[in-house]
């Protein structure tokens, strides 16, 4: 029988605002998140993971806005001795509502990436990864006031990262990394 590792956890947040000298820039935030995460070693070589979640935000300012974000991610990996291949596909979707109206946006993307990991000497790590991404606007970004701009819609692109990491003892570890991103409306 192979081993499942299971871990799940919430949070809850509220957040309130008011401008000094303006009423009408009173903003309250509430969120509340469930993730979990379900891992599988298939056999000495190959692992998958399962990670999915929901948050549900409420932002309140002249209008009252629900935002309910679901996400799962799909992962695999492949270790050999002294490196690692990985592959996965993460999956969102968000649908925001303003109270009052039987209207709303709505997203679902599918967003696939691979990351290679190789150590090249006791302590010294290199990790490569590439993947489309998808950028949803934050709250702030689309409902504070005065500023936000609710006709903010999401971003895709590609992102690659590279990551150089040294640990020479368990008190010191120095990561190097360069990242590039390309972002389209």
């Amino acid at each position: 029988d192979m081993p499942v590792q299971v871990t799940v956890s919430t949070t809850h947040g509220r957040f309130r605002y008011e401008h000094p000298d303006r009423d009408s820039s009173r903003v309250a935030l509430g969120q509340v998140a469930l993730r979990a995460r379900l891992d599988k070693v298939l056999s000495r070589a190959w692992t998958v993971a399962v990670e999915p979640s929901l948050a549900m935000s409420r932002a309140t300012t002249v209008a009252s806005y629900d935002v309910h974000d679901a996400a799962l991610r799909l992962s695999a990996g492949y270790v050999r001795r002294g490196w690692m291949l990985g592959v996965f596909l993460d999956s969102r979707h968000r649908s925001t509502r303003t109270m009052g109206s039987s209207s709303g946006e709505k997203v679902l993307a599918m967003t696939p990436g691979v990351w290679w990991s190789r150590v090249l000497i006791p302590g010294l790590q290199s990790r490569l990864a590439v993947a489309r991404v998808l950028r949803l606007p934050t709250l702030n970004e689309r409902y504070w006031t005065p500023g936000g701009n609710p006709e903010l819609r999401s971003e895709q692109g590609l992102q690659a990262e590279w990551m150089l990491s040294y640990q020479p003892n368990p008190s010191l570890h120095v990561r190097l990394v360069s990242f590039l991103s390309r972002m389209q409306d």
